[in-house]
């Protein structure tokens, strides 16, 4: 495989640079290319001024960063985008938990049901 220059710039970036704050819950962080900010999620989060700081705990309330719905599934090939997708991130794992995730996508909650996930809790319900 060659290697391939980047061609253009991203869609969306989120540097959580966002003021300094010991309680982030609801918060908003600015996507600064693009106009899909995103919003913190549950409980135990806060922002350092240079990143968001997710302390873990239970599914049922541990905090996370949660994005517009469609940032993926609006670029997919049956909706006539690339189905391409590219993801950089950089992070620091303080503390190893079981189950601790970096990146997760969609609802496992079937097609026929209200996808939207609106707080911490397993599986999307």
């Amino acid at each position: 495989m060659v290697a391939e220059r980047i061609t253009k710039g991203p869609v969306h970036r989120y540097t959580f640079s966002e003021k300094a704050a010991d309680n982030a819950t609801d918060l908003v962080f600015k996507d600064s290319v693009g106009t899909a900010d995103g919003t913190v999620r549950g409980e135990g989060a806060s922002f350092s001024g240079s990143r968001l700081v997710l302390n873990g705990g239970p599914s049922s309330s541990a905090a996370y960063g949660d994005l517009p719905n469609g940032l993926l599934s609006s670029n997919g090939a049956a909706n006539g985008g690339s189905g391409e997708f590219t993801f950089e991130t950089w992070f620091k794992l303080s503390v190893a938990h079981t189950w601790s995730r970096v990146f997760d996508f969609g609802s496992s909650q079937s097609a026929d049901t209200d996808n939207e996930v609106l707080g911490p809790g397993g599986g999307g319900t």
